[in-house]
């Protein structure tokens, strides 16, 4: 009888030590107001892959750096797969949501509105960062940035270029992204005040690399004077290539958001003015001691390579949670947190933050040649 008593006792105890040890791992588990949690979704499967890769890399560093920089702020990071398509980034979003996340980023533009339809009007609400260049996102509501140029600013930029330089007869090429149809529609916009100026344009599937010489041959004939790229066009030096082969000596304007490298130029023996657009961190030289030469010196030293701009911006996420940790008041939301950060310095450089929730780079026009 005594030894079915202990064995019982004994049983008790371990269904209690068990019961407890769960418990303890389900809290673990569950939110933790006592850190700032960050999920990224990203493509990490699907034709995308190899691009979000460079993010995450990007994303990892970024979250050494702050680490680094302010230990005090207990940042914790998670990357999940959208898998390129709605209904695994819906599977994201609750993941991410059991773990007790607050602030989402997300790798592309189809990735942040299928983002948006699941967290918008969400109580309490979240912070998502949208890597969005797509007027599809809409302006960004309370809790929602747009970590991506704005259209406007860059449109206000190469209408100055424009106006400075007496370019009045202007090729534009852009790509068929969200992003640069916006930038195309808001330049048109802009330069409309601009006496005896016209723009004639030409649009490409960012996917393909089209035969432009008929078209840059008759800009030639017209008396066209710059031709302006937007986009991200893969085979930018097939472009230059054909550029050379008619012989093109006008001006040319590269938009901030295409991989616009000098070398290609030069390597085509183009002999007209060069313009490019760019924050600082497409710049090649950068302020010594700055945010942007770190984090750039520190990823070279990893990754032996320059951080692409695009992956930029999801870095510059990963500052921005953190700016929203410093000195904030206790017990507000993580939106009331975001929405004191009215400017930040990150991986891109000095950036403010509009009423808009949309980004102010440091953004230039130099002329490069």
């Amino acid at each position: 009888m005594n030894n079915r008593r202990i064995l019982l006792g004994a049983g008790i105890v371990l269904l209690l030590v068990a019961t407890t040890f769960l418990l303890y791992c389900k809290r673990k588990e569950s939110p933790n107001t006592g850190s700032v949690r960050v999920v990224a979704i990203l493509n990490l499967t699907g034709p995308t892959a190899r691009y979000d890769a460079v993010k995450q890399q990007t994303l990892n560093l970024a979250l050494e750096r702050i680490k680094a920089l302010h230990p005090q702020i207990p940042i914790e990071l998670r990357i999940l797969d959208a898998g390129g398509g709605p209904e695994t980034t819906a599977v994201a979003v609750r993941q991410a949501t059991d773990w007790g996340a607050t602030y989402f980023l997300s790798g592309t533009s189809p990735t942040a509105l299928a983002i948006a339809s699941q967290l918008r009007g969400r109580v309490p609400g979240v912070v998502q960062i949208a890597n969005a260049a797509n007027p599809d996102f809409g302006p960004p509501r309370p809790g929602e940035y747009r970590f991506w140029p704005d259209w406007r600013q860059e449109a206000e930029i190469v209408t100055g270029v424009l106006k400075t330089q007496n370019l009045n007869k202007v090729f534009l090429i852009h790509s068929a992204d969200p992003y640069s149809e916006a930038l195309t529609k808001e330049l048109r916009t802009q330069s409309g005040g601009i006496s005896g100026l016209t723009i004639n344009d030409q649009q490409y599937d960012p996917a393909s690399t089209p035969d432009f010489r008929p078209a840059l041959l008759r800009a030639k004939q017209q008396g066209v004077q710059a031709l302006i790229i937007f986009g991200l066009p893969p085979g930018i030096q097939a472009l230059m290539s054909q550029m050379a082969e008619v012989g093109w000596d006008r001006t040319l304007i590269g938009g901030v958001n295409i991989n616009l490298s000098v070398s290609d130029y030069d390597k085509a023996h183009l002999t007209g003015p060069l313009w490019l657009v760019e924050t600082e961190a497409m710049r090649e030289q950068v302020q010594p001691g700055s945010e942007v030469q770190l984090f750039r010196d520190a990823y070279r030293e990893k990754f032996k390579d320059t951080p692409p701009f695009h992956s930029l911006y999801l870095a510059d996420a990963i500052y921005f949670a953190a700016a929203a940790h410093q000195g904030t008041v206790p017990n507000t939301t993580e939106v009331e947190k975001a929405k004191t950060v009215r400017s930040f310095d990150s991986a891109s450089g000095h950036i403010d933050i509009g009423d808009d929730g949309n980004l102010r780079f440091v953004m230039t026009a130099r002329k490069v040649r």
